[in-house]
Order: structure tokens, then C-alpha cells, then sequence
């Protein structure tokens, strides 16, 4: 998807930063939603407008 090629692009580009996963951040507020490494919201499953998020953090 064009979003997930714009991060590949700035991590390749940026090896002192990784991915968080999503998920584990959206437990941690005690938010139930499994959304893996990188936050996907979709109008067909989530009952809202697409949405898209990546978590990065400088090493």
C-alpha cells in the first residue's frame, strides 16, 4: 500500500529508527484493537474513516 512504501522508504533511508508496534502501544492506553505493527482503521471493519499510522522511534 502507498502508505506502508512511504515508511520503507524513510526507513531505509533512516536506519536509526524502528518500527514500535502498534498494538502493543494501543494495550498499553488499554485499548482493545489488534492491529499489528502498523495502525490500519478500515470503514468496512472498524465503522469509521480509513486511517493509517505508523509509530517510529529513533535508536
Amino acid at each position: 500500500a502507498e502508505n506502508d512504501r512511504v515508511v520503507d522508504a524513510f526507513l531505509a533511508q533512516n536506519p536509526q529508527f524502528v518500527v514500535c508496534p502498534a498494538a502493543q502501544i494501543l494495550q498499553q492506553q488499554e485499548i482493545a484493537l489488534n492491529t499489528g505493527e502498523r495502525l490500519r482503521l478500515l470503514p468496512h471493519r472498524h465503522a469509521t474513516d480509513g486511517f493509517f499510522a505508523t509509530v517510529l522511534e529513533r535508536r
